[in-house]
């Protein structure tokens, strides 16, 4: 067993199918995970807000593009569509997406992301599997800007700064990691407990 033991944080036992995991898989695994949570966003508005979204497409398209005003006409069309509806299909899809990382990770160790990249998370203080809180509290702690980011897309970017932290974190645990009491580990091959 390998031990990391910088004097400012408590250490965190590996073994040799299970290393630290470094912060490009970290943050390629997190890349996945927000594709597949838009996938899940789109995937519900197309369901839910068909005969919306055609409307407004078919109301666009028959706008002249070269019309001097046909921007502030988009812009008009775009403000009567409904907020609401939208507001609550994305919270919901982001809920959804929540349930689903929450349940893959007690389950199996990981998001879909993590599962790709094979990344398994722990709890620091026993070595295995993370509770219910703890994993709730990292998908909070990571995800809360999806919901806002769906209106604002460049506050996205802003999770990913907690991960600006695990860069100089010799265990490379990022916010939502020191929250939750949890690190991220890369295993050799998956298995199931």
């Amino acid at each position: 067993m390998k031990l990391i033991k910088p004097t400012w944080l408590p250490a965190i036992e590996t073994s040799s199918d299970k290393q630290i995991a470094d912060l490009g898989d970290r943050v390629g695994s997190h890349m996945l995970d927000v594709l597949f949570s838009t996938g899940l966003q789109i995937s519900l508005l197309l369901i839910f807000m068909k005969k919306e979204l055609t409307d407004l497409l078919r109301d666009m398209l028959a706008l002249r593009a070269s019309n001097d005003t046909y921007l502030l006409e988009v812009l008009n069309l775009m403000r009567q569509f409904d907020i609401a509806n939208l507001t609550l299909i994305v919270l919901c899809a982001w809920l959804l997406g929540g349930i689903i990382e929450i349940l893959l990770t007690l389950r199996f160790g990981g998001s879909i992301g993590k599962l790709i990249n094979r990344l398994e998370v722990l709890d620091t203080s026993t070595g295995k599997r993370p509770g219910v809180k703890q994993v709730a509290g990292r998908w909070l702690g990571l995800g809360w800007a999806a919901p806002v980011s769906a209106y604002i897309p460049s506050l996205q970017i802003i999770p990913f700064f907690g991960y600006f932290i695990a860069w100089f974190d010799p265990q490379r645990r990022a916010l939502h990691d020191r929250v939750s009491g949890t690190y991220v580990v890369k295993v050799s091959k998956r298995y199931t407990e």
